[in-house]
């Protein structure tokens, strides 16, 4: 699996490294929790002109009643890794 932040790739570090990367990428304002605007506003920078407002809204939305464990409307580093893991990040590999 290949990741990438700003069109450079994440190879050969370690899972938990990388989605401590990612989760501050999408924590924008750094405040340890990554909001329904910040995961629209990353997923608008990764497939720019992909999809209409209106479904990266529906699937910000899916992804929240998904993997938002409690309910607060944020996505808290855990809930974020779980979100990795379903997309699939295998952790339990030793590197990426």
């Amino acid at each position: 699996m290949y990741v990438f932040l700003n069109s450079e790739p994440l190879i050969g570090i370690l899972p938990s490294m990388c989605i401590s990367v990612l989760f501050k990428f999408y924590d924008k304002d750094g405040d340890g929790l990554i909001s329904m605007h910040e995961i629209a506003e990353a997923m608008q920078l990764a497939c720019p002109g992909l999809f209409p407002k209106a479904t990266i809204e529906q699937l910000v939305r899916s992804t929240m009643q998904n993997f938002d464990a409690d309910k607060d409307g944020y996505l808290n580093f855990v809930e974020f890794s779980n979100l990795m893991r379903a997309s699939g990040m295998d952790l339990s590999n030793n590197s990426i």
